[in-house]
């Protein structure tokens, strides 16, 4: 027993020891004058906001004046059918001293001898513009099937709305005198342009 409680008094003091040896090592204490280091901030991930892309009336520049009556020259070609439906394919040409800017999507009306507008291609929505330079020809390809209306004051005439002014296609009367299509079921007629096309 007398043997017992004298390793006792020696050992607590090494385990003393040893425990202060290991708390120092862990926490160092700072040096004198030093200061805490802060924090970094997170930075920031926020997503800049996206700037706008240019509008379809900007296509083509910003400085580019509206296509007028007196900067174009339209036509349109031999009027074929084919399947019910009478096709021909109309050109617009800028003959102005700049280039000028015209809907991608032609707007026609198909006007009678009297000057009634008897059927129109009208776009569902806005329609982007695009600049056609001095002297250069864009085609679009015009369709007119299914005429179930009655016969109307003939010779007709394509024209061409363009910027809230028509203006007739020259080369003929479209379809040709007695040229109607035939009707093919209710819901008629059917009158379509496709876009401007470079030649």
């Amino acid at each position: 027993m007398n043997t017992m409680r004298s390793f006792v008094r020696r050992a607590l003091p090494a385990a003393a020891a040893i425990a202060l040896v290991v708390a120092a090592c862990a926490t160092p204490a700072p040096s004198p004058g030093a200061t805490a280091t802060p924090e970094p901030s997170p930075r920031s991930t926020a997503t800049p906001a996206p700037t706008a892309g240019p509008s379809p009336t900007d296509i083509g520049g910003a400085a580019t004046a509206a296509c007028r009556e007196s900067d174009v020259e339209l036509a349109h070609g031999r009027v074929d059918g084919a399947a019910g439906s009478r096709f021909t394919t109309m050109m617009l040409t800028v003959t102005g001293a700049a280039a000028c800017t015209i809907p991608v999507t032609p707007t026609l009306a198909l006007i009678d001898a009297g000057g009634a507008q008897l059927a129109v291609t009208a776009p569902p929505g806005p329609v982007a513009t695009t600049a056609v330079p001095v002297g250069t020809a864009v085609t679009s390809n015009v369709q007119l099937a299914n005429w179930c209306d009655p016969p109307p004051a003939e010779p007709l005439t394509l024209t061409l709305v363009l910027h809230g002014v028509s203006l007739p296609v020259l080369g003929g009367p479209y379809p040709d005198p007695g040229g109607l299509p035939g009707c093919n079921g209710a819901g008629g007629p059917t009158f379509a342009a496709t876009d401007w096309q470079l030649p």
